[in-house]
């Protein structure tokens, strides 16, 4: 479950945040290209070089994290009709 739904319900060990993943470095490890770029500048040079690749490529863009203007309502759709079971009913199971 994403991270602020848990903090959101008052839990906040509860769902993951997502780091910065390198897609440009997880698409090396499928045999692609891969380039990551922090600027607008560096971009036709990157397209240059995927498009010159000869084989599949994927430009990682870096971008700085922007809330959806909709996350305060995604727990109430999500979460419509669901009942937290009892917390004494609950089992760990390992």
């Amino acid at each position: 479950m994403y991270k602020p739904f848990g903090e959101i319900l008052g839990n906040p060990d509860f769902g993951t945040k997502l780091t910065k993943v390198d897609f440009a470095r997880v698409a090396e490890g499928f045999g692609c290209y891969g380039q990551s770029v922090t600027s607008l500048e560096a971009l036709p040079e990157a397209f240059a070089k995927a498009m010159n690749a000869g084989k599949p490529a994927v430009i990682n863009i870096g971008v700085e994290y922007t809330p959806h203007p909709m996350d305060f309502m995604w727990p109430s759709i999500i979460l419509q009709g669901f009942q937290f079971p009892e917390i004494e009913r609950v089992q760990a199971v390992a």
